[in-house]
């Protein structure tokens, strides 16, 4: 979509911020005339965002433009707060603005998390807000405004390979490892799904990811560990590449690489079952290194091997390789293989990692074998721990955690249950805890308005479908009919793949569950997180298939 008239293109606007970009969130402020008037930036805007409720504000975002000129000094206008741009809030007396330097890539990630903050892009004199859920106003100066919409995806065009293309699933979880699929494509309202393709597959519980068109998807054939590129359309198979493996599970269980692979800067990253970590050209399939890194950092095996999905942070993976004298948590070179940093001495848990925004900055948030570890992903220092694990050996830490604001909830089994904890000062501090909420066994719960969807129990004995709050931890409802399974939130619905292989779509409300729709996908065990990209479902069942379903 172009400008009008006058208006600088979005493409110029952001010519000079492709480097780094800038968010612009606001300090606490005192309620007085002139000043913003909610507590907390992070929370304020996420609170904004969430207001806004119109049926396509999943798929779009705002920008505003001035015409010609920009002046100066500017006046930036978020959420209805005014920002004046020598950094004070109201204009005259407000609390300070504080400007943190984001990579490009994590900015991005945030379009896709409407829970955490909505990103203002600054540079210079030129300004531009997105979100993930609708948008907030530019002011500067005096001068009047051209409101100019764009999609997601005309906006991530422009800012080139290194970022998150719009309707890609590129790692666990998805964009920012919530869960949460903000487009509108995937138009499943009632029936059944239309079945697009099939492929077969080996053995693994590593979930499918799509990125670029095309579909990746880590499994086991034999003593070889597999990684295959299809394209995402027709499921026709691009390249495949394979090492060998001699992983056996203690307990009789699938064999397969556990680990779901993670898309960046165009190489595949991937981390076995016995802990070879590998990257991959995405383009080519090409080798282009391998560490055989729980070997290297002396890591024990574990119950069920290395599980972690790995997270790239500006060209690092970082891994919870689990290792002994400090190689609990390694950051290697995206590039290169060669190691960054390491940190703590923790065993792994089977949870995977996120990279979120805590007090303004970036954080590696991991939740491993002992508990909550939270570092600076630059450099490995550690800024937090918290011990939250079963005080019995048969410790399984599996979900991934989920960071909303300054708030980081973590949920295991095995007697342990859940917590919300606040780091608001740096610090890990209890909010609630108990394990008569949401104790997940495996998958990772999602958020939507202030409420929590997932399953507690154990997956084995009758896990049971539920809404908790999560300021307070209180079940507002639970259904037993669903047993385990995963859980994604696509725009304001709750997608179930159940373990049997049945997929279940229902509203995300705190009122009560209200179905909407159900599909039979596998008649086998489906333990694999789904992805969804460009208005697909990708799943794999336990055995030997990958499918690909439309609406």
């Amino acid at each position: 979509m172009g400008s009008f008239g006058s208006a600088p293109s979005l493409a110029a606007c952001l010519v000079e911020a492709r480097a780094s970009w800038t968010t612009m969130v606001r300090s606490q402020a005192p309620n007085r005339p002139g000043s913003c008037r909610e507590p907390i930036p992070e929370r304020a805007l996420a609170n904004a965002s969430e207001a806004a409720s119109s049926a396509d504000a999943h798929s779009r975002v705002t920008a505003n433009a001035a015409h010609g000129r920009h002046p100066s000094p500017e006046r930036y206008q978020i959420g209805g707060c005014p920002l004046t741009g020598d950094g004070e809030c109201g204009g005259a007396g407000g609390a300070p603005v504080s400007s943190i330097e984001f990579p490009r890539r994590s900015a991005i990630a945030l379009l896709d998390a409407p829970y955490q903050f909505s990103v203002c892009v600054v540079r210079h004199v030129k300004s531009m807000c997105v979100g993930g859920r609708g948008l907030f106003g530019v002011t500067i100066g005096k001068r009047k405004f051209m409101p100019i919409e764009y999609s997601r995806r005309s906006i991530l065009s422009l800012l080139g390979p290194g970022a998150v293309a719009a309707g890609d699933w590129p790692q666990h979880l998805g964009p920012a490892r919530n869960g949460f699929y903000p487009d509108g494509d995937f138009g499943w309202n009632g029936g059944g799904l239309q079945t697009a393709w099939t492929y077969s597959i080996g053995a693994g519980f590593a979930g499918p990811v799509a990125a670029g068109g095309k579909v990746y998807i880590f499994h086991r054939v034999g003593n070889n560990e597999v990684l295959e590129s299809l394209d995402a359309k027709s499921g026709k198979a691009l390249w495949k590449s394979e090492y060998g493996t001699g992983y056996r599970d203690d307990f009789g269980f699938d064999e397969g690489p556990r680990g779901t692979p993670c898309v960046a800067d165009g190489r595949v990253y991937t981390y076995g079952a016995e802990g070879t970590l590998t990257a991959t050209e995405a383009a080519s399939g090409k080798r282009v290194w391998q560490r055989a890194a729980m070997k290297e950092f002396s890591a024990p095996k574990g119950y069920f091997g290395a599980v972690c999905a790995p997270v790239v942070f500006e060209g690092k993976v970082l891994v919870g390789v689990g290792g002994a004298n400090g190689g609990g948590i390694v950051a290697f070179d995206g590039g290169t293989g060669k190691t960054v940093w390491q940190a703590l001495s923790d065993e792994a848990g089977y949870s995977s990692p996120v990279i979120a925004p805590l007090n303004g900055q970036p954080r590696a948030v991991f939740f491993t074998r002992t508990g909550l570890a939270v570092l600076d992903p630059g450099s490995g220092k550690v800024m937090a721990q918290m011990r939250w694990r079963s005080r019995s050996a048969a410790t399984v830490n599996a979900a991934t955690p989920l960071v909303s604001g300054n708030q980081i909830f973590l949920t295991a089994s095995y007697g342990t249950g859940a917590v919300l904890v606040d780091m608001s000062s740096g610090a890990p501090k209890e909010v609630w805890s108990g394990d008569d909420s949401m104790s997940c066994h495996y998958a990772t719960p999602v958020l939507k308005d202030g409420y929590l969807y997932g399953y507690h129990g154990r997956q084995e004995t009758g896990a049971e479908l539920r809404c908790v709050e999560w300021k307070s931890g209180k079940v507002k409802w639970a259904n037993d009919k669903f047993g385990a399974g995963s859980i994604l939130l696509v725009r304001n619905r709750i997608l179930m793949v159940r373990d049997t292989g049945q997929m279940v779509l229902a509203e995300a409300v705190p009122a009560g569950f209200k179905g909407v729709a159900t599909h039979r996908a596998f008649t086998g065990t489906v333990r694999a997180n789904p992805a969804i990209a460009g208005g697909v479902l990708f799943v794999r069942d336990a055995t030997n298939q990958l499918a690909a379903f439309k609406a």
